[in-house]
């Protein structure tokens, strides 16, 4: 269990070394079923992690109208701006006109 916790750790502490053969099977088995069991282990949770498909298509729903609500608003203040612009131009037009006719009569 020790050799185990010390691979999926990666510590690697050199304390107890094997002297035999079998001593290096068994210690380079657990060293393998370690790195196994750390792999699975992370496997399974990124797999939890992973939407189904109905899921992505609800997020592509969502994600979807939140880009028609943008456009609708960007596409609103668009219009707003540019009647704004035409309001201020005609009343400047006017203002201009005024002037010129006040300039004139004196």
């Amino acid at each position: 269990m020790w050799l185990m916790f010390v691979t999926m750790t990666t510590v690697g502490y050199g304390d107890h070394v094997p002297s035999s053969h079998g001593g290096r099977v068994v210690c380079a088995t657990a060293s393998i079923l370690g790195i196994v069991l750390a792999s699975l282990i992370t496997a399974a949770l990124g797999n939890l992690m992973t939407f189904s498909s109905n899921e992505q298509s609800a997020l592509l729903i969502v994600t979807r109208e939140k880009s028609r609500i943008r456009m609708r608003q960007f596409a609103a203040t668009i219009l707003v701006l540019w009647w704004r612009r035409l309001k201020d131009n005609l009343t400047l037009r006017q203002v201009h006109n005024h002037c010129h006719c006040r300039d004139l009569s004196l």
